[in-house]
């Protein structure tokens, strides 16, 4: 969501880089906004028109091992970076590190540590050390990840760089 109630979609590469992104203005039967190159800042107007469709949901049920490895995005060569790195160390009990960039020219940091936490139905909470209230809510789904803030998440902009974030959706690299 943006600050003025529109929605921004992301385009990923299976490596986690965003090619571009999608700004919508306003969503009834039709939706118009902005669609943004991430490579070269070139932008263009889009109007899309309502079409009945079904799409397949999202289960994030899946086998325990495939969630290990490493997980990323990038909004090109000089935007804003991220990673997850999770590990296994026994059945529901993982070590894990994010990191995560902002664009050029000055980028500032926010990073969690390697860490260990127990995972219940794919997914964790983690309260983030050196703060009261900080928590991230992680969860995994067949390809990809999720990092959000819980909804009191108080100081956990004093814990990184400015403007520096580790939420958002993480692609898995294979």
């Amino acid at each position: 969501m943006t600050k003025n109630g529109g929605i921004k979609v992301c385009e990923y590469q299976k490596d986690g880089n965003i090619t571009g992104v999608f700004v919508f203005n306003k969503i009834n039967n039709s939706a118009d906004g902005i669609w943004a190159s991430t490579k070269n800042n070139t932008e263009y107007k889009f109007q899309l028109a309502a079409k009945d469709t079904l799409l397949p949901a999202i289960d994030p049920a899946f086998h325990s091992g495939n969630r290990f490895g490493r997980y990323s995005y990038a909004y090109g060569k000089k935007g804003y970076q991220g990673e997850v790195t999770i590990s296994e160390i026994k059945k529901n009990k993982i070590s894990f590190s994010i990191s995560s960039v902002t664009g050029e020219p000055g980028r500032n940091i926010a990073e969690i540590e390697l860490d260990t936490i127990a995972i219940v139905n794919n997914e964790f909470v983690y309260k983030v050390p050196g703060s009261d209230s900080c928590r991230l809510n992680v969860k995994f789904y067949k390809d990809f990840l999720t990092v959000e803030y819980s909804e009191n998440f108080g100081n956990c902009g004093d814990l990184f760089g400015l403007n520096a974030t580790v939420d958002g959706i993480f692609i898995k690299n294979n």
